[in-house]
């Protein structure tokens, strides 16, 4: 199936939801882009004279309890999420897609690798990346394999699923009877005709990394102090929630929003791809 770009382009601006998602993605990724021109203040600059002051000129999202800027915090702290999700997403995608493609295309391999699949899938997902981390140890690189690694069953079993349906259409019989090989098959037909398929999953699985990372860091599993990830400063502000509720909800707000731009995009990529629609 080709895929034209200006046509799915022209069906997403027919969606409300996806354009909003997309624009404060857009937004997001500008802001971690040029954190440094963004940021206002030295994100790990102390001044516990000041701290847990309110929203003000000075500081727009308010201090914390060591009295660093949130605003610049977050700023830098966007710069942290997304390319923790990205490379989490990434590790999912290669690691599940080549296990799925095996799967799908070669069945003596299929009941093999996914019933290694079904057993990691056995474990809730945070338990098995807790079980990871506590294993190679606590910090950002290795909540980011965990995250990876706790991606590649679901990643593999929608990509067999497309390999599986693939593998039947009448041009890739047309391709064995011309004598192309499997793996001319496999990058030339298979590869292609799945790649939409795993590109809106990715966008919905970059969201959720997003906020497994986060989950991680607040409980002091993932980005250790004094980094400025969104997770490890909604942790900092757990305590004084009473205080100076504004040290949490900042942070919140930037995963909510994140997440949410990501899902309507999602949403949106799914619907401009589907052949059906």
């Amino acid at each position: 199936m080709e895929v034209s770009f200006e046509k799915v382009l022209r069906k997403l601006s027919r969606n409300p939801g996806a354009m909003v998602g997309l624009f404060v993605l857009i937004l997001m990724i500008l802001v971690a882009v040029f954190a440094p021109s963004v940021a206002t203040h030295d994100p790990n600059t102390v001044d516990v004279l000041n701290k847990l002051a309110r929203p003000s000129a000075e500081h727009y999202f308010g201090t914390d309890t060591l009295g660093r800027d949130l605003f610049s915090r977050l700023v830098h702290g966007a710069r942290i999420s997304l390319a923790v999700g990205l490379i989490a997403v990434t590790i999912g995608l290669a690691g599940g897609a080549l296990l799925g493609t095996l799967a799908g295309y070669y069945p003596r391999l299929d009941s093999i690798i996914m019933r290694l699949m079904d057993v990691q899938m056995a474990f809730p997902d945070i338990l098995l990346a807790i079980a990871i981390i506590a294993a190679l140890g606590p910090n950002l690189v290795n909540a980011i394999i965990a995250i990876g690694i706790q991606g590649i069953p679901v990643f593999a079993r929608i990509t067999r699923a497309c390999v599986l349906s693939v593998r039947e259409e009448l041009y890739i019989e047309a391709a064995r009877a011309v004598g192309a090989g499997n793996s001319r098959i496999l990058a030339r037909h298979v590869l292609p005709n799945i790649l939409a398929t795993l590109l809106v999953y990715c966008t919905l699985r970059l969201g959720t990394t997003i906020l497994a990372a986060a989950i991680l860091s607040f409980l002091g599993l993932g980005a250790q102090p004094p980094t400025p990830e969104w997770g490890a400063i909604v942790s900092d502000a757990r305590h004084v929630l009473d205080l100076a509720p504004h040290a949490a909800f900042f942070p919140i707000g930037a995963i909510f929003l994140t997440v949410l731009s990501l899902n309507l995009l999602g949403d949106g990529l799914r619907d401009a791809l589907d052949p059906r629609l």
